[in-house]
């Protein structure tokens, strides 16, 4: 098993204040009333994107969307300024900050890290929203169990849950499904009252993640854990890696394949791996970098990017090239992302590029907004205000691993989006909407190539 990163004592410090705040009730009430959409961007580079004004206007109940089934605490101010809720989010965050008498010059890296740690609680939340089609008034934010990454430890809170007596045996029961504790699942099983097996069987029968367990338990069938690979996509982590029999049975191509499609935390592919396997597996990510490297510019592994691209050139085409500087411009740079410098990343990435990389990137629209960046000292809204001059769509992607984000100026958003951004395998068949104003996002989870290039 290979470490992961050590933190510095501030990091560590940082990540603790940051996930005290999130779990924090009036930040959860917000969340919970507008879901990610809170806090994906920035409140300055929001206002950017929707040319918003602040005027006044009227809360309607037709604008609440519950992110997760239950509402801890119900926030409906008569009148509000007309911003997306990254604004209410923001300010309920840095006000939680200045009690802590910290510098002022930390206050904003404290708030990039809990944006990052609230997308962090939110992906959880969406790989695991069967359990709440189970019990909707379920309430599981403050039983998670964080790394000291700032990364929730997916293996050990669900050990944790699935140990809880406190919880309904249903819930612990289908969590034992979903990260392939047969041990567990069986034993569970063998617990519940006939009424509690018969929904569980029914419950089952259109969910693939959960319906070759329900054969098992009956005793109609054993598990096949290449079965459980087919549907990998289905399960929180991807595939069941943290079961030791998969370790025999998987191979190194198989786990790339994973983190091509972006099914796999980057840190339990790391840890999971001894140092032979690694190796093993790192000549099968020669053949797609980039995947490797966008994993990178993910929270919480940023400082690892220009680490790993150092050595990657040789493996890296100018297509891939191309590829990365997408993500890091469209996806982190004109968002206004916080969690990490970006620019200087992009700068030193840039640099370090050999001259057929550059020429390459000349013949598309990505070059001059590297331009941009690259030759100017312009940050935060002034520079997003420019790139935002060069997209020119109607709506914005934020992609982490295989979940989607989009975030849709009004109407002519969406419908751009379904002619544009819907191609092939990334087609969409629903767009369910929280609308805030002239602005509407969405979540979307799927199997996928992860951080498509729609943002181009």
């Amino acid at each position: 098993m290979l470490p992961l990163p050590v933190p510095t004592l501030q990091r560590l410090a940082l990540i603790q204040i940051a996930i005290r705040i999130t779990n924090d009730a009036t930040i959860v009430a917000l969340t919970d009333k507008y879901g990610p959409i809170s806090h994906i961007l920035p409140d300055a580079e929001s206002r950017l994107f929707l040319n918003e004004t602040r005027t006044m206007k009227d809360v309607g109940d037709n604008r609440m969307k519950v992110h997760k089934p239950k509402i801890h605490h119900v926030i409906q101010p008569k009148h509000e300024f007309q911003r997306s809720p990254n604004y209410w989010w923001e300010q309920l965050v840095l006000i939680k900050i200045s009690t802590l008498k910290l510098p002022r010059v930390m206050h904003r890296r404290i708030l990039g890290v809990t944006r990052a740690v609230s997308l962090e609680v939110d992906r959880w939340l969406q790989y695991h929203t069967v359990l709440w089609t189970v019990d909707p008034c379920l309430d599981l934010q403050s039983d998670l169990v964080w790394m000291s990454i700032g990364k929730i430890d997916r293996a050990k809170t669900a050990n944790s849950l699935i140990g809880n007596e406190n919880l309904d045996i249903k819930i612990r029961y289908i969590l034992a499904c979903l990260y392939c504790y047969e041990d567990k699942v069986f034993s569970l099983w063998g617990r519940m009252a006939l009424i509690e097996q018969a929904f569980i069987l029914e419950f089952s029968q259109k969910r693939n993640a959960l319906k070759c367990w329900a054969q098992s338990v009956k005793g109609e069938s054993v598990i096949d854990w290449n079965e459980l690979y087919i549907y990998r996509r289905f399960y929180p982590l991807g595939l069941p890696v943290i079961n030791e029999k998969t370790y025999e049975e998987l191979k190194p191509f198989r786990l790339t394949n994973c983190i091509v499609r972006g099914l796999l935390e980057f840190e339990d592919f790391y840890r999971c791996l001894s140092q032979e396997e690694f190796h093993s597996c790192s000549e099968s990510l020669r053949k797609v970098p980039q995947y490797a490297l966008r994993y990178l510019l993910d929270w919480p592994f940023q400082e690892e990017f220009m680490k790993v691209a150092s050595r990657a050139w040789t493996f890296l085409s100018p297509e891939d090239f191309h590829s990365l500087l997408n993500v890091i411009v469209y996806q982190k740079i004109m968002i206004g992302r916080d969690d990490f410098d970006y620019i200087n990343l992009l700068k030193e990435f840039w640099q370090q590029s050999s001259p057929h990389y550059k020429i390459y990137v000349q013949n598309y629209p990505i070059y001059n907004l590297v331009m941009i960046i690259v030759h100017t000292n312009l940050r935060g809204p002034s520079l997003s205000k420019q790139l935002l001059k060069h997209y020119g769509k109607n709506y914005l992607i934020y992609q982490s691993l295989r979940l989607r984000y989009i975030v849709f100026k009004g109407e002519e958003g969406i419908k751009e989006f379904r002619i544009l951004g819907c191609r092939g395998d990334n087609e969409v068949d629903v767009i369910s909407c929280n609308a805030s104003g002239n602005e509407y996002s969405s979540s979307v989870y799927r199997e996928l190539n992860y951080c498509p290039n729609e943002n181009r």
